[in-house]
């Protein structure tokens, strides 16, 4: 992490220990980019916003942020699956490198269900703040954002769905995923 914003509280010392850990114990460990450094205007295909650590630049340069990104964790022992992007932007030569860096799975998008595109398989992540929840979706927080009755609300909202949480690879089969068509692109294009 190299973004100032969210260099946030005291280091942690055991944090890759921490995360280790977390990962034993069966704890889903994404890849969020590189160093979420905002290098370009560009909203990718989402068009969330106009910043992005990824989408605009070359293919080469993103294969590269992605495959270090890849090396950190690894190096620590983690072996990360699933990525979402810094911001929710990445373009086709994001999705291109993730496909080539075996990086199968993306929690990401505004579809109402997980489809597969350019053979990854896509969670939609269309809430930032607890709500019911909908067939599948997940579910994004800045805890170093959130206030101490925040995180209240949100170990609330957990215990009463706690029966509709569930680990995010063990929906991770075919059956689960559409293909990629055109209502999903519609939904996929939403601003």
């Amino acid at each position: 992490n190299k973004d100032p914003k969210l260099s946030v509280g005291e280091k942690r010392e055991d944090f890759w220990d921490y995360i280790l850990m977390l990962q034993k114990e069966d704890w889903t460990i994404a890849q969020h980019g590189y160093q979420h450094v905002y290098e370009t205007k560009n909203g990718g295909i989402l068009g969330l916003h106009e910043f992005s650590e990824f989408a605009g630049l070359p293919y080469d340069v993103q294969f590269e942020k992605l495959r270090m990104g890849m090396e950190i964790l690894r190096g620590h022992g983690i072996n990360a699956k699933v990525f979402m992007a810094p911001g929710h932007t990445y373009d086709e030569a994001t999705l291109q490198a993730l496909v080539q860096l075996k990086i199968p799975y993306v929690t990401d998008g505004y579809s109402e269900v997980p489809y597969i595109r350019k053979g990854l398989y896509f969670l939609p992540c269309t809430i930032s703040t607890p709500k019911e929840p909908k067939k599948f979706d997940t579910l994004c927080l800045h805890v170093n954002n959130m206030s101490d009755k925040e995180i209240e609300q949100l170990d609330l909202f957990l215990s009463e769905y706690e029966a509709c949480v569930i680990d995010y690879l063990d929906i991770m089969h075919e059956d689960y995923f559409v293909p990629y068509k055109g209502r999903i692109r519609r939904q996929e294009k939403k601003k």
